[in-house]
């Protein structure tokens, strides 16, 4: 079952790993924008993260803001893990589609300038007027 949040509002994920194997924690469509390794919140976090290793036995706290309204999947970019034995999760914000960054692209993959989708509808299965 998902988790529901409301857009334009922060949301923070506290992370463990039990067993054996290190998970490499992932957002899909989205960036981390502050990550405390090891589960540290007493010291400074990393910023701008797409995916943080959580360790065999250990665990994380990741915090990111989001912009965009749609489902979210927080995967172990370890991907049979994600894939055959569902180490993946959805999280839904709820919301208006009222604001849509659409900065310059700042290289492949994941990597970009805030939260900037060159076609929003196509990720949530929505059109959205002026763009194709």
């Amino acid at each position: 079952m998902p988790a529901f949040c409301f857009g334009h509002l922060s949301v923070r994920i506290y992370f463990g790993v039990g067993g054996l194997l290190a998970s490499s924690l992932h957002l899909i469509g989205e960036i981390f924008d502050r990550v405390y390794p090891e589960g540290a919140v007493g010291s400074s976090p990393n910023r701008n993260v797409q995916t943080t290793l959580v360790p065999a036995g250990g665990a994380t706290m990741v915090e990111f803001h989001v912009d965009v309204p749609g489902t979210y999947t927080l995967v172990d970019h370890s991907l049979p893990r994600a894939l055959d034995k569902g180490a993946a999760a959805q999280i839904v914000i709820a919301g208006a589609h009222d604001t849509i960054y659409s900065g310059p692209l700042s290289g492949a993959g994941h990597s970009r300038s805030r939260r900037c989708l060159p076609n929003p509808g196509h990720f949530l299965g929505t059109t959205v007027p002026g763009q194709q």
